[in-house]
């Protein structure tokens, strides 16, 4: 059997109280127990290679918890993951918030206050975001549940907290589209032609679908 260690590195490193004839054997033993095992498949630190059911205990060690849904996509999660130092570095900035959308599949519009028309209330922005990329396709599209709280989620990570945002989902429009409102969610959407309409959450929140040809979701945070 061999070991992990070559003997003269494991010498190297062996504690100098370690190194007495028993101390020895036990440490050779050791090497050769472990000399036959997957070391590096134990290594979770790279997003990439990572096990699945790793993600959870990867996204603590990188204290990533406030900025990753635990219901995102596998490949969306690895994706927040590999930007994980650049997201924490960018928290409070605008950049910051445009980059942790960006990696949910969404391009962030913002416009702070004094360069509004007519000028906004002090200390406020406005956040127009534009769906991309549908982070669970069959989910309800563009407004599903997993969607909004996703988005919502990533912003509170990575603006500025002591700044209002008004917040707005939009996707590109095309000829003809839905919309509806979302009576539970507080939430003013309107959805793509090639999605479905905009879903019914329960008997108190039915919508009335009528033809338009904008988007304009609209939903204030604090």
């Amino acid at each position: 059997m061999s070991g992990y260690w070559p003997i003269s590195e494991l010498k190297r490193i062996t504690p100098p109280q370690a190194l007495d004839e028993r101390g020895s054997a036990y440490l050779q033993a050791l090497n050769e127990i472990i000399g036959d095992q997957p070391i590096t498949a134990f290594q979770v630190k790279d997003a990439d290679t990572c096990p699945a059911e790793a993600l959870p205990a990867l996204i603590a060690e990188y204290s990533m918890e406030e900025f990753i849904d635990a219901d995102l996509p596998e490949a969306i999660q690895r994706r927040v993951l590999k930007n994980a130092y650049l997201l924490q570095s960018l928290e409070g900035y605008d950049a910051g918030v445009k980059l942790g959308l960006g990696l949910l599949g969404m391009t962030a519009i913002i416009e702070q206050w004094h360069a509004q028309e007519p000028i906004g209330a002090p200390n406020t922005h406005r956040l127009t975001v534009m769906i991309d990329e549908v982070i669970l396709p069959g989910d309800d599209g563009y407004f599903s549940p997993l969607q909004t709280r996703a988005t919502l989620k990533m912003i509170e990570a990575t603006k500025r907290q002591s700044q209002g945002t008004d917040f707005r989902i939009g996707v590109p429009a095309r000829p003809v589209a839905y919309a509806g409102a979302f009576a539970l969610t507080h939430i003013v959407a309107t959805a793509d032609v090639e999605i479905d309409p905009p879903p019914v959450l329960d008997a108190a929140a039915k919508v009335a679908v009528v033809p338009t040809t904008r988007i304009t979701s609209v939903v204030s945070t604090t």
